[in-house]
């Protein structure tokens, strides 16, 4: 029963100060906006995909065996084809970010960044072990992030070609130049800021009631001071009892 109670005190305390718990949802969402937008550095993301092919690397068109029939062309890929250009992939991903192809990408675009930034903005995957590599590149400007995304691949090709004779990098899709940023996420933030402007508005409610140390109710006379109830004197105003005579 006294629980009850209590649930129900409570209820009409947060109906009372229901105000209180609107503003504080308001604040939160506008503060938390105003925070996202204006003092944190929006990111854009451009993302390229290539796929490592060493068909394409290949100087053999067709074979032919003693009657002059063909055996094999070499638009025909094997399962041992796909198997060693996913190794293929897996061995040359690491040059994608090495020092020698991201400092070329620096001097051809004219970045003013270094390696090191340069390198943590990329993040280069292999997509289910396979022969497809996706480029993601993450900077502060859209340009940016666009350019470097479709440098990288020719960059890649070019070193690898020089390194290792293997010609077989092929751009899958190019980037686009993106529209929106990835971070931080404006509307996210204000619900998570709203959030946190109602719980901050509850806990205000709920620290100023503890302080109140008011008897309200006949029941807090009997609760609190433990003396027995005699009577209730009514309170009314002067506007009512003008109103009765």
């Amino acid at each position: 029963m006294k629980k009850n109670i209590e649930i129900a005190r409570y209820y009409k305390l947060f109906k009372k100060k229901a105000w209180i718990l609107i503003l504080g949802v308001v604040l939160g969402g506008i503060i938390s906006g105003l925070i996202t937008s204006n003092l944190i550095d929006p990111i854009y993301q451009a993302k390229t995909t290539i796929i490592i092919d060493t068909k394409t690397s290949t100087q053999k068109d067709t074979t032919y065996d003693e009657y002059g029939s063909d055996n094999k062309t070499q638009n025909q890929v094997t399962e041992g084809d796909i198997n060693f250009s996913s190794k293929i992939a897996q061995t040359y991903m690491p040059i994608l970010k090495s020092r020698k192809v991201i400092d070329k990408v620096i001097d051809k675009l004219n970045l003013n960044m270094s390696y090191e930034y340069l390198s943590q903005c990329i993040t280069t995957t292999q997509v289910n072990q396979g022969q497809i590599i996706d480029i993601e590149v993450k900077t502060k400007s859209p340009q940016m992030s666009y350019d470097i995304a479709n440098t990288l691949p020719d960059v890649f090709s070019s070193e690898l070609k020089n390194l290792t004779k293997f010609d077989g990098v092929q751009v899958i899709d190019s980037a686009i130049m993106p529209q929106n940023q990835v971070y931080p996420n404006v509307q996210q933030n204000k619900m998570i800021g709203a959030m946190l402007g109602l719980a901050i508005a509850i806990l205000l409610v709920l620290i100023v009631d503890y302080l109140d140390n008011k008897l309200k109710t006949p029941q807090d006379v009997e609760e609190y001071l433990e003396l027995p109830l005699l009577g209730v004197v009514i309170r009314e105003n002067s506007n009512s009892l003008i109103h009765k005579r």
